[in-house]
C-alpha cells in the first residue's frame, strides 16, 4: 500500500477464501503514559503511576495503553487526553490535551494545590481530580469485571465530571459520576478514591438488574463497593 509503513500478513481459508487473520507484522517500540494520582485520598503524597486503558492517537490510528501504561508507538506525533474505552473525564476547569512528537512518552505530571491547579501542561482540565478519577475508576471497573464478567454496562465508557462548583458531596446521575470542588471544610471529592468508588457503586447497582428499592440499601451497596 503506497505510503503505508505497515507490513501486512493475511491468512485465508483455502477453500472458501474467508479472511482468517489480517495483521501488521512490524515490531514497534513502546511508549508510556503516566500521571500523578492520589492512591487513597488527597492527604496522601501524589504518586506518578502508569495510566491504563487510555486512548492515544498516534500516526493516524488510535491505540490504548495496557496495565503498564504502555502502547505500541509508531513514531511521530502522539496525542492524548484523560479518556479511554472505559472512562473519560470532563473537568469544569477546562479541556485537556497532551502531546509529544519525539518519544511518544506522555506524562500528565504532578503538582501541588487542589481543584483547578494543574502541573502547567496537558491543559486546564489536567487536574488532580481528573487524573485520580480516571485512574481509580478504571481500576474499580477491572475489579468489577472479575466478579461480573458478563455484565454489559461495565465495559461501556463512563463519564466522570470533576471540579463541579459545589462542595461536600458527589453523586451518580443515572449515567455519570459527579464530583465537587473543595470548600466548606470538605476536600475535593474527585480526589478521594472511596467517594469515587461509592458513586460507581450506584451505577453498578442500577445496571445489575435495577437499582435498590430504597435509598438506604442503595447507599449500603455503594459503601460495600
Amino acid at each position: 500500500r503506497p505510503g503505508d509503513h505497515r507490513s501486512y500478513r493475511a491468512v485465508v481459508d483455502a477453500q472458501s477464501g474467508a479472511v482468517l487473520e489480517l495483521y501488521d507484522t512490524n515490531q514497534y517500540s513502546t511508549a508510556a503514559v503516566t500521571g500523578g494520582i492520589y492512591p487513597n485520598t488527597n492527604t496522601d503524597a501524589e504518586t506518578n503511576v502508569p495510566l491504563p486503558n487510555l486512548s492515544v492517537n498516534n500516526r493516524f490510528s488510535q491505540k490504548v495503553t495496557d496495565d503498564n501504561g504502555e502502547y505500541s508507538y509508531s513514531g511521530g506525533f502522539a496525542l492524548s487526553k484523560l479518556a479511554g474505552p472505559l472512562v473519560q473525564t470532563s473537568d469544569t476547569c477546562g479541556g485537556g490535551l497532551l502531546f509529544n512528537s519525539s518519544t511518544g512518552n506522555l506524562d500528565f505530571g504532578t503538582s501541588g494545590g487542589t481543584d483547578c491547579t494543574t502541573p502547567g501542561t496537558g491543559g486546564q482540565g489536567n487536574t488532580h481530580a481528573s487524573r485520580t478519577a480516571f485512574f481509580q475508576l478504571n481500576r474499580v471497573k477491572e475489579v468489577a469485571a472479575s466478579f461480573l464478567p458478563t455484565n454489559t454496562w461495565r465495559p461501556t465508557q463512563l463519564t466522570a465530571r470533576t471540579n463541579l462548583s459545589q462542595t461536600c458531596n458527589a453523586f451518580w446521575d443515572g449515567s455519570r459520576v459527579n464530583f465537587f470542588k473543595s470548600g466548606g471544610g470538605c476536600a475535593n471529592t474527585g480526589e478521594i478514591a472511596a467517594v469515587m468508588i461509592h458513586e460507581f457503586g450506584h451505577g453498578l447497582d442500577q445496571n445489575t438488574g435495577g437499582a435498590a428499592a430504597d435509598g438506604g440499601s442503595g447507599e449500603a451497596l455503594g459503601d460495600i463497593t
